[in-house]
């Protein structure tokens, strides 16, 4: 056996296995209703997720690229826009979100700062505007906002802080 797949009116669909000499899957291409491949990796015979990965936009472009461990996002994973710039990337531990994030405007400037704990906000949270003068500014503790929250509009300023994410003062 050296690939699996289906096809209908032949307009492949689901996914497609192709296996190495010793039948062990090497590479899949998932396919979305209308044939449109939306992601590549490694699909294995009991349908789990491993090794890394490329998600596709349906026009093909690159969506997403990273690596899964026991069918869950692991280690560092990038996300595109569909003109190709980077959008955001990170890190996700057992398919939660781990560690800083960082976020981008279409023109490559930063937009976001984030940190996380086992997929909560935990930590730093930066905003920018495009020019890269701080929006927003604060931490969160297990998800929740805490402490001093910093908010800029224009020439307008919100300063206040927050106790288990609510406003305190």
């Amino acid at each position: 056996l050296i690939f699996t797949g289906g096809y209908k009116e032949g307009i492949p669909l689901g996914i497609h296995r192709f296996y190495d000499t010793s039948g062990v899957v090497e590479n899949a291409y998932i396919y979305n209703e209308t044939g449109n491949k939306i992601s590549e990796g490694i699909v294995d015979d009991q349908g789990r997720k491993r090794g890394t990965w490329t998600d596709f936009f349906p026009t093909g472009e690159i969506r997403a690229k990273g690596a899964y461990t026991n069918n869950q996002r692991s280690g560092s994973w990038t996300f595109y826009y569909l003109s190709g710039g980077v959008e955001q990337k990170g890190r996700f531990e057992r398919g939660r979100y781990q560690g800083l994030w960082n976020w981008y405007y279409t023109n490559g400037n930063l937009w976001r700062e984030e940190s996380y704990f086992n997929g909560r906000e935990d930590g730093v949270f930066v905003e920018y505007d495009e020019a890269g003068n701080i929006l927003t500014r604060g931490d969160y503790i297990n998800g929740e906002k805490d402490g001093e929250w910093i908010y800029q509009v224009g020439d307008h300023q919100e300063k206040g802080n927050y106790v288990i994410g609510l406003r305190e003062g």
